[in-house]
């Protein structure tokens, strides 16, 4: 098939400038791995597929390295169990390098969130996995604006309200 490319355009809405990426597996990830060497403060991921790349692990580690708070969000239930188990070794991993990890108590969490520093929020189909950077088709908005940022947090906050640590 076709190959969709990334759109680099990115337009404004009032005063919220924001980005569509559209990917099947090509450029997704150098796009939000950009956004991860951004980080500076706080990094917020919430998925409910965590089973990053080499790559992905690498650049979480380099922001904890920074001295940015990293935290990941996952369900404690999960609907697929082989990628519960599959995930567990890089949650463990990510633990034992310095990020905080909670698990949703509250049902099974499906969304999936990136909000750096409080400015920038990803909103989208994509988890934080292989298979959404590097081979299936997905749709995710970046927004760069605190406003919208703080609304997407305010919201996401209850969901870590109703996790463990």
């Amino acid at each position: 098939g076709e190959k969709m490319p990334i759109h680099e355009i990115i337009p404004t809405l009032g005063n919220v400038k924001y980005q569509y990426l559209f990917s099947n597996g090509k450029g997704l990830w150098e796009k939000y791995g950009e956004l991860l060497k951004k980080a500076k403060k706080s990094l917020i991921i919430a998925t409910p597929y965590f089973v990053p790349s080499k790559e992905m692990v690498k650049e979480l580690k380099a922001a904890l390295n920074r001295g940015v708070n990293v935290k990941i969000l996952v369900p404690f239930k999960s609907d697929a169990v082989l990628l519960k188990q599959a995930a567990y070794p890089y949650l463990k991993d990510m633990l034992h390098a310095g990020a905080e990890i909670y698990q949703y108590q509250n049902g099974f969490f499906h969304g999936k969130v990136t909000i750096i520093d409080g400015g920038i929020v990803d909103i989208g189909t994509a988890n934080f996995d292989n298979r959404s950077f590097y081979l299936n088709t997905e749709s995710n908005c970046i927004i760069y604006d605190k406003g919208v940022t703080a609304d997407v947090w305010n919201r996401l906050k209850e969901d870590f309200h109703k996790s463990k640590r």
